[in-house]
């Protein structure tokens, strides 16, 4: 099942869940594409200068030459490869077992409880950092036991700093934890061999701390890096460490809350993906029944490594539940060693398979009626991102910029219409200078549009000052979106076509009369018309010409018999509305470089 729905979906559009996450890995990696790799890599959502690093990129610069050398989609690539990453740990898996002789009863447990569970199954094919990183610990975490229970080899505690230091590099939230306990592991053995008259010698001491504060000082000197870089952005200077430190650790009243013990403990890791009371019960017996010395080591490992997370970064575990991917294998772990213990003993041999097949049954469950219909969501101009997207790529060029509200600093636009913008979070300290001068954000003589997804601000106010107010404004999917309009044009011809005035109305828009037309029209030969604009006449005046917006409006599609591909709709909003009378209105369509004036016409009276 996990094979299949990796591959059967790998193609989706990273929107089915933390759409804000998936889009701003995707767009990275998108930009490597286009700009080529950089330290100070571009997050262009947040204005010029537009670099705003968090992680090492290294998962990103993967997806990106995978998508140039194969000719891949950023969606298929990064599904992809957070699919490759997440195989790559049963091999590891497999030699951390092996090297703690836990049996391959298991080993085959632990397979069978991750690949069941919802967490993984979901978040193990998304366009996200999580198996990389998990990779990279789980691969440390290997060497480490090598060095530890093996020859002492001075090797292994290389290769382990070196794993360590690419987990902190691409996610210091999963391999911090990862790297406390390991720590305290090694200090517990040797104090142990030193009590039992094996004093550690100086040097050996020397080389392992030195083995572990490498990846500690790499990783801080990374953040310290990109908190530098960070500074440069009006935006960024919000996104520092310092800055986000309350947000990163979360506090002690959410460290005793129910929202942490019941929604996000009980809730989303024991019901969601533990396969609920029997994995309750596996990891209870983990600690309460008769194991192998090794065997109860391991899991009091893991144990620590799967709930130090939580009360490390807990207000991130809280808001994100993709969080979880970076600690729930290390419980999967843990139940599979309890349940392995259990079948070496004839007696709780079937109350073993029970506990596995039932917490295996359980999660496959939960993912098929919860997950599985996220998976399988299909993407198109029905939702809003991917409409505005759509109305963005077409009005401006490549190089071309927009500044965004109502998005919070989502890549959502961003990445979907392959352009750079300053999407503006309600908390910007500059909030309301970037809505009086966006185009000082985004660039000089870059900025192509302006919009607005929420109450405030209004279209009005992105268009108040020149040369946004003569730009022309439409709507899509709730979103007004104002663009530079076409001159009108000097000579159009009457003709036959296909379509449809379906709104004309003047009606209250946040306080001001506004003229809203709407509708549609059909393709010729096959495509929509370059551009169309409404005419408005009325008895003994000059036509008022107005460019209108092409818009996604599927219910044309679907008459038409049209793919949802091309975009049918119009939008036209004018702010002020218009003078009061009878108005004869008609569609105008630019098709090979000539005007053409529909002959059917639609009413409008203006009081």
């Amino acid at each position: 099942m996990s094979l299949y729905i990796a591959i059967a979906y790998a193609a989706q559009l990273p929107l089915e869940a933390h759409a804000f996450r998936q889009t701003q890995t995707a767009i990275t990696a998108l930009w490597f594409e286009k700009t080529g790799f950089r330290l100070a890599y571009e997050t262009p959502v947040g204005g010029a200068p537009w670099a705003i690093p968090f992680e090492f990129p290294l998962y990103q610069a993967i997806v990106a030459l995978l998508g140039k050398v194969f000719g891949l989609s950023i969606e298929v690539a990064g599904r992809g490869l957070s699919y490759a990453f997440l195989l790559a740990c049963l091999p590891v898996a497999w030699r951390i077992n092996r090297r703690l002789d836990l049996g391959p009863a298991a080993f085959l447990i632990f397979v069978t409880l991750l690949f069941t569970s919802p967490q993984y199954l979901f978040w193990g094919r998304s366009v996200m950092i999580e198996t990389a990183a998990l990779f990279f610990a789980l691969v440390g975490i290997g060497f480490f036991l090598d060095y530890l229970l093996g020859d002492g080899r001075r090797r292994d505690l290389v290769a382990f700093a070196l794993a360590m230091t690419l987990a902190l590099l691409q996610k210091i939230t999963t391999g911090l934890p990862v790297w406390v306990v390991l720590g305290l592991v090694a200090a517990i053995f040797r104090l142990r061999a030193w009590r039992k008259g094996a004093p550690p010698r100086v040097a050996e001491l020397g080389f392992i701390a030195a083995c572990f504060a490498v990846p500690l000082v790499v990783g801080v000197g990374w953040a310290q890096y990109t908190d530098h870089i960070k500074t440069l952005n009006p935006l960024g200077q919000a996104l520092t460490s310092s800055a986000l430190s309350g947000w990163n650790w979360g506090t002690v009243v959410q460290r005793l809350s129910p929202e942490f013990w019941i929604g996000l403990v009980g809730m989303r890791i024991i019901v969601g993906n533990l396969g609920s009371l029997f994995g309750l019960i596996l990891l209870a017996c983990a600690f309460v029944g008769p194991t192998a010395p090794r065997a109860r080591a391991a899991m009091q490992a893991g144990f620590a490594m799967a709930v130090l997370p939580l009360f490390m970064f807990t207000n991130l575990h809280l808001v994100h539940d993709y969080y979880q991917t970076s600690c729930l294998i290390f419980l999967f772990a843990v139940m599979a060693v309890s349940a392995s213990q259990m079948l070496a003993r004839p007696r709780r041999m079937a109350l073993a398979l029970v506990l596995v097949l039932g917490a295996a049954g359980t999660n496959a469950v939960i993912f098929l009626t919860k997950q599985l219909p996220l998976v399988q969501m299909a993407f198109g101009p029905d939702d809003r991102d991917v409409a505005v997207a759509r109305v963005l790529a077409r009005e401006l060029p490549g190089d071309g910029t927009f500044v965004a509200f109502g998005n919070g600093w989502s890549s959502t636009f961003s990445y979907l219409s392959q352009r750079r913008s300053f999407t503006v979070p309600d908390w910007f300290a500059e909030f309301d200078r970037s809505v009086s001068t966006p185009e000082a954000f985004v660039g000089e003589g870059t900025l192509g549009a302006v919009l607005t997804c929420a109450p405030k601000p209004t279209i009005r106010q992105l268009v108040a000052a020149p040369p946004r107010d003569g730009w022309k404004i439409g709507e899509t999917a709730g979103c007004d979106i104002a663009v530079p309009a076409r001159s009108a044009p000097d000579l159009v011809t009457e003709g036959d076509c296909t379509g449809a005035i379906e709104k004309a109305v003047v009606e209250d828009r946040g306080g001001v009369r506004t003229l809203i037309l709407s509708g549609w029209t059909a393709p010729v030969e096959g495509a929509a018309p370059e551009a169309l604009f409404v005419s408005l006449e009325a008895q003994g005046q000059t036509p008022l010409i107005l460019d209108t917006l092409r818009v996604p409006d599927l219910a044309a599609n679907r008459k038409l018999g049209v793919n949802d591909g091309v975009d049918l709709g119009f939008s036209r909003l004018l702010p002020g509305g218009i003078d009061a009378g009878e108005y004869r209105l008609r569609l105008v369509q630019l098709v090979d470089g000539a005007y053409r004036a529909c002959r059917f016409t639609h009413r409008l009276r203006v009081d």
